[in-house]
This record gives C-alpha cells, structure tokens and sequence, in this order.
C-alpha cells in the first residue's frame, strides 16, 4: 500500500505488490486516511477532514467498493 499527499492536498492510496514499481490507485480525494489495519479482504482507515471529524472507511478491494461509518 502506498499513500501520498499531493500539493493540492489530495491523499491518493494505491495497491503495489512489487514495492512500488507497478501500482493501482483506489482512492484520491480531500479525506486524510491513516491506516488502522490491512486485513486479507479489506483495509481500514481512520480519516479526518473538514467535513467530518473523524470515522472510519474500509475498503474492500474484492469488490472495489468503500463502507464509511461517521
């Protein structure tokens, strides 16, 4: 998993498995993640941003399909 913040500020989060060499982006958007744990179906995230104060979205890449709980 690589995660970076853009000048612009937009966090963008992609899969590489060979380190970096090859990746694919799953998420680009102003939400700050940090993630909590990477899981064999899905990885979760603590985020904060100025419109919410805090949660957790979980990915999962299976499906490529978000769950946010607020």
């Amino acid at each position: 998993m690589i995660s970076t913040l853009d000048d612009k500020c937009l966090t963008r989060v992609a899969f590489s498995e060979d380190l970096g060499s090859s990746r694919r982006p799953f998420y680009r958007g102003p939400w700050q993640f940090v993630s909590i744990a990477v899981l064999e179906n899905k990885i979760a995230f603590g985020m904060d941003s100025g419109l919410a104060k805090g949660g957790i979205g979980i990915y999962h890449p299976d499906e490529d399909k978000w769950e946010f709980i607020f």
